[in-house]
């Protein structure tokens, strides 16, 4: 734990093959090999095959600000996996088949997601959404922001304090093959109102949208848009209380759009839409320069 090994060798006698992956292994320790050969396994004369990893960096950080690792939170029987019950899993192997490896990011997507599902939970997320047909991003913002590459287009929006609704978001992404999905947007829309509720209860969509990173946001990016631009996406998805209320308001009170109930359970194609967004949510908020306070995660919740 917290050693980054360069090789391993084979400790078999007259062997000593070097092998920097497990793909690399010999004939003796690698997946699969042939009896009396196999990881773990002892031979007549007493041997016994291993490897030893003679070099390496320990890189143990033990200052764990936020407890979402998912190992240390669970026990398990490790001995072996599959059919085989003589077969040795070693640890890279029984790494790579059974956990995700957390990031830094990750790991505060899913605070991040946490309290948006509390936020979603306390105020019942009731939603109104504009009619479809309505324009907030103009072409000429939408295109300059198409230009650049994705993690400066998402760092721009974040800057403004901005975090786009459900359909905005495939509108810009997709541009103008948007026509392509718009029903699968549209079904997949209502279970915005309980989006994160529903991530959060199952821990492994949670892991897949924590770990996705397509929409995180450049720490350095050329600025793309001039004042007028930024004011505009501002005006329309700020997640800044002073803005957003009045305008969620005004959105309330105009809308003929009242998001409904979803009433089945998200398709394939609905659950892909979904995760991707709640995906671009997550980056959204830990790029936005502005402490995620209770007033800030609900006007971010309350955008669909």
């Amino acid at each position: 734990m917290g050693f980054d090994c360069e090789e391993e060798v084979c400790q078999i006698k007259g062997c000593g093959h070097r092998s920097r992956t497990r793909k690399e292994r010999c004939e003796h320790t690698k997946k699969g090999a042939k009896a009396p050969f196999g990881m773990g396994r002892i031979l007549e004369d007493g041997q016994k095959i291993y490897v030893d990893n003679p070099k390496g960096v320990f890189n143990d950080i033990s200052d764990v600000p936020i407890g979402a690792d998912r190992i240390a939170q669970s026990l398990r029987k490790v001995g072996s996996l599959g059919d085989n019950s003589d077969e040795v899993v070693c640890g890279a192997q029984l790494a790579e088949e059974v956990y995700k490896i957390a990031t830094l990011s990750s790991a505060t997507k899913i605070a991040i997601a946490h309290k948006c599902s509390r936020m979603e939970k306390r105020i019942g997320c009731v939603g109104f959404v504009p009619d479809k047909e309505t324009v907030r991003i103009t072409k000429k913002v939408a295109g300059l922001l198409r230009e650049v590459e994705p993690g400066t287009m998402f760092s721009e929006l974040a800057l403004t304090g901005s975090v786009l609704g459900f359909r905005d978001f495939f509108k810009l992404a997709i541009g103008e093959n948007y026509p392509e999905v718009a029903a699968f947007v549209d079904l997949a829309e209502p279970h915005c109102r309980q989006l994160f509720s529903n991530i959060v209860d199952d821990p492994d969509r949670l892991s897949t949208v924590a770990c996705n990173s397509t929409y995180d946001c450049f720490k350095s990016a050329n600025r793309v848009l001039d004042d007028f631009g930024r004011a505009q996406l501002a005006a329309e998805f700020s997640i800044d209380p002073d803005i957003a209320v009045e305008r969620l308001t005004k959105q309330a009170i105009g809308s003929s759009s009242f998001l409904p109930s979803p009433l089945a359970a998200p398709t394939a194609p609905e659950l892909y839409l979904l995760n991707e967004y709640a995906a671009y949510k997550l980056a959204a908020l830990e790029g936005v320069p502005m402490e995620l306070s209770d007033p800030v995660v609900m006007t971010a919740v309350m955008t669909l």
